[in-house]
């Protein structure tokens, strides 16, 4: 994003509303900032009201809460998606990952939560998505917040809302491995947050709060 463009938005995120004075810099060239600023507008993140006066759009005011205070580009910031464990009285029904970060381990059923979409819908499209399974009956375990290091640098942060489902008919389901429970801690190939989250849903106190921070080789 240009610094002239930045500048726009940092000035409409705490304004209401600006005058193209109000928002054009005195040393800057008219014709380069008006450029600028129609980009904005053509990009949909600025609107002109009358009278000469701007204001941003609702996906401008979307875009100025990932934006940096001091850079011009958004902020990296964690991902929030659901896992979801699925159960009988037994087993537990993991998928093995097709992609990194945790590709080839297993892991449970989950996914990115979309803009507008409770956790609790997501968790019901994932599963719907990626093991051709429907259910309702979906409860939220809790949180965890994990962050993947590999080599000091941060591979993954992400934010997961923690979903459990009882499984009645395995016929149901597509693409899961069967474990059963009381072999999950010798289980190889899990992903590295997998055995921590199964513990937190195991120990029965709902709603938990878990951190996790590990080293992992991905």
């Amino acid at each position: 994003m240009h610094i002239y463009q930045k500048n726009i938005l940092d000035q409409l995120r705490i304004n209401k509303s600006q005058k193209y004075s109000q928002l054009k810099p005195e040393n800057v060239e008219s014709s380069h900032f008006k450029y600028h600023l129609n980009q904005l507008i053509i990009d949909g993140l600025v609107e002109k009201q009358d009278r000469g006066v701007y204001r941003l759009t609702n996906k401008g005011k979307t875009a100025v809460d990932n934006l940096s205070r001091i850079g011009v580009n958004k902020k990296d910031q964690p991902k929030v998606i659901t896992y979801t464990l699925i159960e009988d009285q037994d087993n537990y029904y993991l998928q093995k990952k097709d992609k990194e970060p945790y590709l080839g381990l297993l892991n449970m059923i989950g996914g990115k939560v979309h803009i507008g979409e409770q956790s609790i819908a997501a968790a019901k499209r994932e599963l719907l998505e990626k093991a051709n399974y429907s259910t309702n009956d979906l409860k939220s375990a809790g949180i965890a917040e994990i962050i993947i290091k590999s080599d000091n640098q941060i591979m993954s942060h992400v934010v997961a809302h923690i979903i459990i489902t009882k499984l009645e008919n395995t016929s149901t389901i597509d693409k899961t491995i069967k474990i059963n429970k009381q072999q999950i801690s010798n289980t190889p190939d899990l992903a590295p947050d997998t055995l921590d989250i199964i513990k937190a849903v195991e120990n029965n106190e709902f709603p938990f709060w878990l951190n996790l921070e590990m080293d992992f080789e991905l």
